[in-house]
């Protein structure tokens, strides 16, 4: 008995401490905390939800990841951090996640002006299939693998795995499932073959795909997938965009001198839009492909070829379209009936703002036929009276509300950003048409600013391409820099938001102060006598004025007629660093309608006849009244010089010449057949390259007569320079190791060598003078002869 109770105390007692090992396990479990939840991540956020519509210190919306807190208690966030694909962790700002709540970390390097605002420098992929990681002491504790999501929508967490829904910030996640992203057997490019296209999207209940560059999701032509998509060679197939009347399109030729181009003049490929539709009736994210069967870049000269693919009432819609005369001059046209054919006619395609802009998809391949990226993009028309051409520019932004902020890559070898870092993210670019270059060469523009570089004003970079329209072959252009206040950014270190820029008579960006600023500048120096040394000082102030000397001087001797009445830009900044002191500067461009761009009647034009008939214009008043400075005088006549002694000379011409020429003239043929006019590379380009080249020939003596007949100058003189083996600089332009110039009396040049250098100098009748330096300034008094030795 007394055994059997022992038993029984003992099971009592085991129970006993079980229950309270129970009891303490249930506690433990209780007290510990949670690990924190990545709830959804939004790689596009919209800003149409007031709980994620916060902007970043640059004012602008942010992606988003909501993390969930599932413990009782509000958890510090000042040890956690976010990764993404495994690579580097990036440390949330700090804040606190309340108890059972959410907490949105703001995607974004820029921090927000309210510290309390949680934020992380980390960049989600738009398009791309990602996983994020939530770190905590460097321990990942959760982590989400997304699928590309429409724009607005997030991925969240589920039972079963992520998933698409709409976005729900600091709520709980919705149940809705979207489709996701469909997914091409084949990658955008170039096939020598015929190919077979397969679709795939997870989370699907069909694929809608159009092949006419329509909106799967709307567009009437749209097809449902159901089998391999056969993808051939297009050679001769009919023209569809390509078709339209030109007399639709263009105000550049009368009736009955342009046509519509031949079937098989238009090179083709296939463009494929297509979207996923989910079971609950969701739409996915819209992929895009571009397909050349039976082409490749070597077809068009080995050129890059971006692939635009938009919806064709972008372009072509009578009341919205952006490329046809449309509504805008069919209202107009009963008013002026008998009208110029020029780009003065108001019409759709010259219209501006945003207003004109209109969503696109593009495709970069570069010159090997890789596939660069696919971008949605805005585009607008681009350019002057070139926007009634019957190709016409285009310009591209980059925004967060199409999906990326900005174009990463190079396009451009070489060009590099102030802090010398290579230029590999641009929010804007061109494809120019060549302006009044269109029909004859396309590059003379960016040859001249080419040429022109090294000098202190602004100028753009550009090489060729080719582009083709919802699978249509649109011709060559010249994919240019824009100038934005992003441009000013990336080349003078200058903070965006401070950038101001004035071109043709209007501020295109910046804040009424600066239009202020521009007003007076302008006024003080039209208006008041430069030659009086307080005022020219004054105006140094407000202009840089060695930018402008060399900004005139290249003007000048290139003889731009559509100058300066025209296609001038200043721009300033004033934050405060070495080109944000506020002064006005100049940058170049539009300069191809110069060197007797159409005939040679401007060869025997005298330069200050005419700017005595340009004297009303506002820049031609500034020019003329700095002119009344004997500095600035002096300094604008030397800089002229130097353009025929060093930047013009008929042997750097032909080098440039022939460089650009192997770049560009052999795409125009088929440029000619896709806009047929009665241009040809023999009737057009090459009668361009003789006028261009005959004019720069005779220039500088016919400058030399000009600033003669106007200036008591005194005596043009010979300097000739030659050295034993470094290169040397005139007046900051590179002449290699020898040069013969002329200068009037009195001008002061500067010769820099590489290393140093003894000078040895002789003037006629004179002891030769020997100046050990690398840098030799003297004063032009005489024929002399100067010689670098090492």
């Amino acid at each position: 008995m007394e055994d059997k109770a022992n038993k029984k105390k003992a099971a009592i007692a085991v129970a006993a401490s079980a229950a309270v090992l129970g009891i303490i396990a249930a506690a433990v479990i209780f007290l510990t905390p949670k690990d924190l939840v990545i709830s959804e991540i939004c790689a596009e956020n919209d800003g149409n939800f007031e709980e994620a519509s916060l902007r970043d210190s640059e004012g602008k919306l942010c992606d988003w990841i909501e993390i969930y807190n599932p413990n009782v208690k509000a958890v510090d966030l000042k040890d956690y951090t976010l990764c993404r694909d495994g690579k580097a962790d990036h440390a949330i700002s700090g804040g606190t996640i309340p108890a059972r709540g959410y907490a949105l970390v703001y995607c974004t390097k820029n921090g927000f002006d309210d510290p309390d605002v949680i934020s992380a420098d980390i960049k989600i992929p738009k398009g791309e299939e990602c996983t994020i990681s939530l770190k905590n002491g460097g321990i990942a504790v959760d982590s989400i693998t997304a699928a590309p999501a429409p724009k607005g929508y997030t991925v969240c967490s589920g039972k079963n795995g992520a998933y698409i829904t709409l976005a729900t910030p600091c709520a709980k996640n919705s149940e809705v499932k979207c489709a996701s992203q469909v997914i091409f057997s084949k990658e955008s490019g170039f096939y020598p073959d015929a190919i077979s296209l397969e679709m795939t999207a997870s989370d699907s209940a069909g694929i809608y795909y159009t092949t006419d560059g329509t909106d799967p999701r709307t567009s009437d032509t749209a097809e449902i997938y159901s089998d391999p998509v056969d993808i051939r060679d297009r050679a001769g197939d009919k023209n569809v965009l390509s078709a339209m009347d030109p007399m639709k399109i263009q105000l550049e030729y009368r009736p009955g001198k342009v046509e519509a181009p031949k079937d098989e003049d238009v090179d083709k490929g296939t463009v494929i839009r297509a979207c996923a539709k989910s079971a609950d009736g969701e739409w996915g994210l819209v992929s895009t492909a571009s397909y050349f069967v039976g082409l490749s870049p070597a077809d068009h000269s080995n050129m890059p070829v971006i692939s635009l693919v938009t919806e064709p009432d972008s372009l072509y819609d009578h009341e919205t379209g952006i490329y046809v005369r449309g509504k805008v001059y069919e209202d107009y046209y009963p008013t002026d009936p008998n009208h110029l054919y020029n780009g003065s006619i108001p019409a759709n395609y010259n219209q501006k703002g945003k207003d004109w802009e209109r969503p696109c998809t593009l495709q970069f391949f570069e010159s090997d036929g890789s596939l660069v990226f696919t971008q949605e993009a805005g585009m607008r028309i681009q350019g002057g009276w070139s926007r009634a051409d019957y190709q016409k520019s285009f310009r591209f932004y980059a925004r967060s509300e199409y999906g990326n902020k900005s174009f990463d890559h190079r396009f451009w070898q070489g060009l590099d950003t102030a802090e010398g870092q290579d230029d590999d993210s641009f929010s804007t670019f061109v494809l120019r048409n060549g302006g009044n270059d269109s029909n004859f060469l396309k590059f003379k523009d960016l040859m001249l600013q080419d040429m022109t570089d090294g000098f202190s004003f602004a100028t753009q970079t550009g090489r060729p391409c080719v582009l083709f329209i919802d699978g249509e072959y649109w011709g060559l252009y010249v994919l240019q820099e824009d100038y934005s206040q992003e441009y000013f950014t990336r080349h003078y270190g200058v903070k965006e938001k401070s950038v101001a820029i004035y071109k043709n008579n209007a501020l295109d960006e910046g804040l009424p102060e600066d239009e202020t600023s521009f007003n007076d500048m302008q006024s003080f120096i039209s208006e008041n006598d430069m030659s009086i040394g307080d005022n020219y000082s004054r105006a140094c102030q407000l202009l840089d004025m060695e930018n402008f000397i060399d900004y005139c001087a290249v003007e000048m001797y290139i003889f731009n007629d559509d100058w300066p009445q025209n296609n001038y830009g200043f721009w300033r900044s004033a934050d405060g660093s070495e080109y944000g002191d506020g002064k006005w500067r100049f940058f170049m461009f539009d300069t191809e309608s110069c060197a007797c761009h159409y005939n040679m009647k401007g060869a025997e034009k005298n330069l200050f006849e005419y700017l005595d008939e340009k004297k009303h214009k506002p820049l031609t008043k500034m020019i003329l009244s700095l002119l009344e400075n004997d500095e600035f005088r002096t300094k604008l006549i030397t800089r002229l010089m130097d353009m025929g002694n060093c930047t013009f000379t008929p042997e750097r011409l032909e080098s440039f010449i022939n460089t650009y020429s192997d770049a560009y003239l052999s795409e125009m043929p088929a440029y000619y057949l896709r806009f047929p006019t009665n241009r040809t590379v023999e009737r057009s380009s090459m009668p361009m390259i003789s006028r261009m080249t005959k004019f720069f020939s005779n220039r500088q003596d016919k400058l030399i007569e000009y600033l003669s007949a106007e200036y008591d100058l005194g005596k043009t003189r010979t300097i000739t320079v030659t050295s034993e083996s470094t290169d040397i600089t005139l007046n900051g332009c590179e002449i290699g190791k020898n040069c013969d110039c002329r200068y009037f009396d009195n001008s002061q040049i500067t010769l820099t060598a590489e290393g140093k250098v003894t000078w040895e100098i002789s003037k006629k009748g004179r002891k030769t003078e020997e100046i050990t330096d690398r840098t030799l300034t003297i004063n032009v008094t005489d024929d002399i002869t100067i010689k670098a030795r090492s």
